[in-house]
């Protein structure tokens, strides 16, 4: 069964990641979010079928964990694109009513030992070290700020820390910060 949802959210999504054996995401470029919903998807064994884009550019694995179909336009015309999305849906489908207890399933387990490790909290906590607080600690320090006012400093939240506001709203509900510096040092 193959479904579209008309506004969908996170409520409709957890209802569905853990009983989704396919996963069909095709955004057409530039309109991918990140795609994370077939991450969680991944996670509870389910596999995925998407274009090259988001998260799915470093988790498809070689079509170990799932099928990649080519951007439409970008790679080839929406035609091609269609019929390669139709033609992994066609492969997904027999091996999932032919061999569910063999490939698929492989490919299953592929998806949970894989992608699990590669997409976890885990890692992220470790990227956002790796690649945001540690060098934003050692640019503090290396500007003289001593060691321990640089942790305080990149614990807080910026605004808070400069004494700013928060200004402006992305969507009903949900705050979003709009930071007025007279230049980048002065952060």
């Amino acid at each position: 069964v193959c479904v579209f949802l008309k506004d969908y959210d996170m409520d409709k999504y957890r209802r569905l990641a853990g009983g989704s054996d396919l996963w069909i995401n095709t955004p057409i470029p530039p309109n991918e979010a990140s795609g994370t919903s077939g991450m969680g998807v991944a996670l509870n064994g389910g596999l995925n079928i998407s274009t090259p884009d988001g998260w799915w550019l470093e988790g498809a694995n070689g079509g170990s964990t799932g099928w990649t179909i080519p951007h439409p336009e970008r790679d080839i015309p929406y035609r091609e694109a269609a019929d390669a999305l139709y033609g992994c849906i066609e492969e997904a489908a027999q091996l999932y009513y032919t061999d569910y207890r063999g490939v698929f399933m492989d490919k299953m387990i592929s998806a949970i030992v894989l992608l699990g490790p590669q997409f976890s909290t885990y890692r992220m906590v470790g990227d956002y070290m790796d690649r945001v607080w540690e060098p934003l600690l050692a640019r503090q320090i290396e500007a003289g700020i001593a060691a321990e006012d640089a942790v305080l400093m990149a614990s807080f939240h910026p605004a808070l820390w400069h004494g700013l506001s928060r200004h402006g709203a992305i969507a009903p509900g949900y705050q979003a910060d709009l930071l007025v510096l007279p230049d980048l040092e002065s952060f």
